[in-house]
C-alpha cells in the first residue's frame, strides 16, 4: 500500500485502465439488473408473516440457552444428539407448539394474500 501511494500515475495505468473498463461494466450491468426489478423480487415484505420455526429448531434453542457457555456450533451439536435420542413422547409438547404456530401462520398468509 505504501508503494502504490508513492508510485507516479503513469505506472498505475496498467492497472486503473483495466479496473475502470471492468468498472463500467459492472456497473451497466448492475444498472441493467436494477431497472428489470429482479433486485427488487430480493427483498422480503416485513408485513409478510414468517413461517413457524421447527421443533428441534425451538429444542435446539432452549438448550442453547441452557448451556450458555458452549460455542453456539457445539451447542447445536449435543442438541442434535440429544433430540435423536429423545423418545415421540418426549418431544411432543414441541410438535404441538409448531403445529398450532403452522395453523396462525397459515391463516395469516391468507390474510396476507387476500389484501
Amino acid at each position: 500500500a505504501g508503494e502504490w501511494k508513492t508510485m507516479p500515475d503513469s505506472r498505475k495505468t496498467q492497472w486503473v485502465q483495466p479496473y475502470e473498463l471492468e468498472k463500467a461494466k459492472y456497473d451497466k450491468a448492475f444498472k441493467e439488473y436494477t431497472e428489470s426489478g429482479k433486485l427488487e423480487a430480493w427483498k422480503r415484505d416485513p408485513a409478510k408473516p414468517k413461517k413457524p420455526i421447527t421443533p428441534f429448531l425451538e429444542y435446539a434453542g432452549e438448550f442453547r440457552q441452557k448451556n450458555a457457555a458452549l460455542k453456539i456450533t457445539e451447542a447445536t451439536r449435543q442438541a442434535s444428539s440429544s433430540w435423536k435420542l429423545m423418545t415421540p413422547e418426549q418431544k411432543v409438547p414441541y410438535e404441538k407448539r409448531y403445529e398450532e404456530a403452522t395453523k396462525k401462520y397459515k391463516a395469516a398468509m391468507e390474510e396476507y394474500k387476500s389484501s
